[in-house]
């Protein structure tokens, strides 16, 4: 059986998060249909010729709306004087689960940063309408500290920058397509927040999408991270959580302590355990072959996870088990043991034909599967 080699998917472990960067209005500030208002009475008044211009400006500066779409002076100071009246007296409120999330980061140590648009004047109105909000964060950048504005990565580039952390230690709060991409393109794990855009809009657009931030953890952001930059981490970590549960090894007496789905997924962590270490025959000389090969696991896997070559490989160690069964059922030497390598040729190769598949397909499909769908698998 052959090594992995250091860079292997299942050796990859994840950096802990030490920076959080947010996007203001849409992502932290339910205020995008505040917005919306207002430029959509401007472009009716300006620029009528520019259908939908509410919805094309958001997440830019407003240096670029003025660029782009109100090059006239005397237009630019009406929609200044405009704008800061219109952003005084506008409605600040947290995205549901917004403030409590913020609070959680903090309190494990997590640098926070608001990384908006705006510029200072703007978050000017924003604490004195809200005067915590400052203590809430430790820095607030606004589109006088970029030399680029979104999709520029540059301002997610400098959120990371001051606190001195790596990209990979950093995650990215988004809800507009501008800044989806700045995050993005600055090469840091980015949630998107469908807060105005629809789900399947940014789906494309972001490493993973929440509708807004009610129920979300510290725990569960690690996880989310993990599935994409070190899945194997994350099939470990939970699955740990499943034999904590059942006192360290699966019995016939607290089998039932844990979900069919739960089942299934603890059947592939012993698979990673087992195969990478010593194949197929390994597995089933440990004892695991009943549990993973006997069990409901190889159809679960092709009818419920959607992996048929794997479920069809998992049916043929199966039948090679059943063939070979005898000369698994006694007690055995190293030198037996190693002799079955060679002799159970089939079984080997099976081995070796998951661990070419593991590394670039079934893990990582397994680990987004737990993200997506996590009150399954906690």
């Amino acid at each position: 059986m052959d090594d992995f080699c250091s860079e292997n998917i299942l050796e990859k472990r994840l950096k802990p998060l030490k920076v959080a960067l947010f996007d203001l209005d849409g992502t932290l500030f339910d205020t995008e249909g505040q917005y919306s208002v207002f430029w959509g009475a401007m472009a009716r008044k300006y620029r009528p010729d520019v259908p939908g211009l509410e919805n094309i400006i958001k997440g830019t500066t407003l240096t670029q709306i003025f660029e782009r779409y109100f090059p006239d002076e005397e237009w630019q100071r009406e929609l200044t004087a405009g704008l800061d009246e219109w952003e005084r007296q506008m409605r600040y409120e947290f995205v549901p689960g917004a403030l409590e999330f913020v609070r959680e980061l903090k309190a494990k140590g997590v640098k926070c940063a608001v990384v908006t648009s705006s510029n200072t004047k703007k978050m000017q109105s924003v604490e004195a309408q809200m005067p915590e909000f400052g203590s809430l964060f430790d820095r607030v950048l606004t589109s006088e500290d970029f030399a680029a504005s979104k999709p520029n990565p540059d301002c997610y580039l400098k959120g990371a920058s001051v606190f001195g952390a790596e990209l990979d230690e950093c995650v990215v709060f988004e809800d507009a397509f501008t800044g989806l991409q700045a995050g993005m393109s600055a090469g840091i794990f980015t949630f998107g927040l469908a807060t105005y855009n629809s789900e399947e809009d940014i789906a494309d657009k972001c490493d993973h999408v929440m509708k807004n931030f009610e129920g979300l953890t510290f725990d569960m952001v690690e996880m989310i991270r993990m599935a994409k930059l070190a899945p194997a981490q994350l099939i470990e970590t939970v699955t740990d959580g499943y034999l904590e549960k059942v006192g360290g090894a699966l019995t016939a007496d607290n089998m039932d302590r844990l979900t069919a789905d739960q089942h299934s997924l603890l059947c592939y962590r012993y698979i990673l355990d087992e195969v990478m270490e010593g194949g197929f025959i390994q597995l089933i000389l440990n004892g695991y072959a009943p549990y993973v090969l006997e069990g409901p696991f190889p159809m679960v896997v092709k009818k419920e996870w959607g992996m048929r070559d794997f479920s069809k490989l998992l049916y043929e160690a199966k039948k090679q088990y059943h063939l070979h069964i005898d000369d698994f059922s006694h007690d055995m030497d190293d030198d037996e043991f190693m002799a079955l390598y060679e002799r159970e040729e089939k079984l080997n190769d099976l081995g070796d034909d998951f661990l070419d598949d593991c590394q670039e397909e079934v893990t990582p499909k397994v680990a987004k599967m737990i993200s997506c769908n996590l009150n399954k698998y906690l």
